[in-house]
């Protein structure tokens, strides 16, 4: 598969690394990667650490890591870009409008906590 295979195929689909085998049964694809030196050797001192079984599989593991940070990443993003649509704070500010005084009537049924002052 191409770095292609890891964007979603169809709206909906998963990514490809998120349909990732878990266990030790599922498939795997050998393949050659170039390390640097210096991060092979710490690779290597992870494992003996007993961080890993092997290379693959702590290299597996940060891959996923990564690419899971990456779409956590984009979902921020589009969050934070949610901010700035106008069209969208409209809607939210209606639906809020929408919603108030049923919010404030479920508020006004929540038993008081202590130590927190009532309106």
């Amino acid at each position: 598969m191409n770095i292609a295979g890891i964007a979603r195929s169809s709206a909906g689909a998963r990514p490809a690394w998120q349909r990732v085998p878990r266990d030790r049964d599922g498939a795997t694809t050998r393949t050659t990667l170039g390390l640097d030196a210096d991060l092979l050797a710490a690779i290597d001192d992870e494992i003996l650490r007993g961080a890993a079984r092997n290379r693959s599989e702590l290299v597996n593991a940060a891959v996923l890591a990564e690419l899971r940070r990456r779409e956590a990443a984009a979902v921020d993003a589009a969050f934070r870009s949610m901010a700035a649509d106008s069209e969208y704070l409209a809607e939210i500010r209606g639906i809020e409008a929408e919603f108030a005084s049923a919010d404030l009537e479920s508020w006004n049924q929540i038993e008081p906590v202590a130590g927190v002052p009532s309106e």
